[in-house]
């Protein structure tokens, strides 16, 4: 373990967890952006069900959990990328820059 690594442990340790909003408000804005229960739950690499039971009551844990919260955070409908019920997600590619002379 590096120093570096200690401190993120050290710091992630420390995080303290906003609450997540209530159950029914978490369907809400999953419903109010238009995407599915099925569509989120491959963005969490979750199972549709597991989605079910946090908008449910059910609380999620771990790393999912930041993903969640992340997701109803929303940081503004116009920066989530859509969701289309039809076509995957396209992986982001960086463009490549040709070498200079």
């Amino acid at each position: 373990m590096t120093d570096f690594d200690a401190i993120g442990a050290l710091l992630a340790g420390a995080r303290q967890e906003v609450p997540l909003p209530p159950a029914d408000e978490r369907r809400a804005l999953r419903e109010g952006l238009s995407v599915s229960c099925a569509q989120l739950a491959r963005a969490l690499n979750v199972s549709p069900s597991t989605v079910g039971g946090w908008e449910s009551g059910r609380e999620p844990n771990g790393e999912v959990r930041e993903r969640y919260e992340c997701f109803l955070e929303g940081h503004g409908p116009s920066r989530l990328p859509r969701l289309s019920k039809h076509q995957p997600m396209k992986p982001r590619t960086t463009a490549t820059r040709k070498p200079s002379r």
